[in-house]
């Protein structure tokens, strides 16, 4: 688990209060948690880890009550604002992770003391999570239609014939994951596809000298250089 440290706690008032054992079991406590903030007290597991009595434990948990909730067993605590300082809100409901911190919190409440507490800080994350809209598969002929009017318009209609057969086997992914955007998606399709020179854009070629002589005379002297017939 990989977790975001920042230094700014050691400017904060609260923080910088604490005795060093207390700093030292807030950390701890901090490191090993779930992705969603829970941590379930084991004084002999912590006592082996920070080397130091489960008294002592105590006393420091006791310092740093403001900073979490605890469960009605008394046996798990919840850290108020890891989920901020992980930079995890707005919680992401598109992914795994997003999920979990969801579920564990919503299993959670009824276990924990202060439940009105608890409440309102997971109808703050509720406010504040984001959904990604849902993804709707087009057709082929959508997709040829589009791009047809597009600057990628000289892409032959069997490339992208090809493309749509290629994420329909898949799923409609990219990767592992998800396509979000189908017209980024086939786009970087065909810059694949000009990359490996399967085609290119169509390039008009620039008028020669003699056809610009030509037809700049035609407006003056008004003649025809197909014909060499002088026009009325």
């Amino acid at each position: 688990m990989i977790r975001v440290t920042k230094p700014e706690k050691w400017k904060d008032t609260f923080f910088l209060n604490l005795q060093p054992i207390e700093k030292l079991v807030f950390i701890y406590i901090y490191e090993n948690c779930d992705d969603a903030g829970f941590f379930d007290i084991n004084f002999n597991r912590m006592t082996t880890d920070i080397g130091i009595d489960s008294k002592t434990i105590s006393v420091a948990l006791n310092k740093l009550e403001k900073t979490y909730i605890t469960s009605v067993q008394a046996d798990r605590i919840w850290l108020k604002k890891f989920l901020l300082h992980q930079n995890r809100l707005p919680l992401d409901l598109a992914t795994t992770e997003g999920n979990f911190i969801k579920f564990q919190i919503e299993s959670n409440i009824n276990n924990f003391n202060n439940p009105q507490d608890f409440k309102n800080i997971l109808e703050n994350i509720k406010k504040k999570t984001k959904t990604k809209s849902e993804f709707t598969k087009p057709t082929l002929q959508e997709i040829i239609d589009n791009f047809r009017t597009t600057e990628w318009s000289f892409v032959p209609e069997y490339e992208i014939t090809s493309i749509y057969d290629y994420y329909e086997s898949v799923g409609w992914k990219v990767g592992r994951k998800p396509m979000a955007d189908w017209k980024k998606a086939f786009i970087g399709c065909f810059r694949r596809g000009m990359g490996r020179n399967k085609y290119k854009p169509e390039q008009k070629s620039a008028p020669s000298k003699m056809d610009m002589i030509m037809k700049g005379n035609e407006k003056i002297n008004g003649f025809d250089f197909n014909t060499l017939v002088q026009k009325d």
